[in-house]
């Protein structure tokens, strides 16, 4: 790590990184919204992201975002009672 004023700078990698892995889970999150989309959220595999993110994701906000999504959506509702997630 490189110091600059006794402070860490975090390295461009990292910060892309994290900035790209924000905007992903927010798109993710807006998909699995729709109804719509719910089924091929499911079905392309999202859906256990979304449960991950829903359980570690770092941003609170987007965390409880993720969840207020699955528990709203009547198709991710089904899908957790079929496979007995519980949030």
């Amino acid at each position: 790590m490189v110091h600059y004023h006794g402070l860490f700078r975090i390295p461009i990698r990292w910060a892309i990184f994290s900035m790209i892995r924000h905007y992903v889970e927010l798109a993710l999150r807006h998909l699995a919204e729709l109804e719509l989309y719910a089924r091929d959220v499911i079905s392309g595999g999202a859906f256990w992201e979304l449960i991950r993110i829903s359980g570690d994701c770092s941003r609170d906000g987007i965390r409880s975002l993720v969840r207020r999504t699955l528990t709203s959506s009547l198709t991710s509702q089904a899908e957790m009672r079929h496979l007995r997630i519980e949030l």
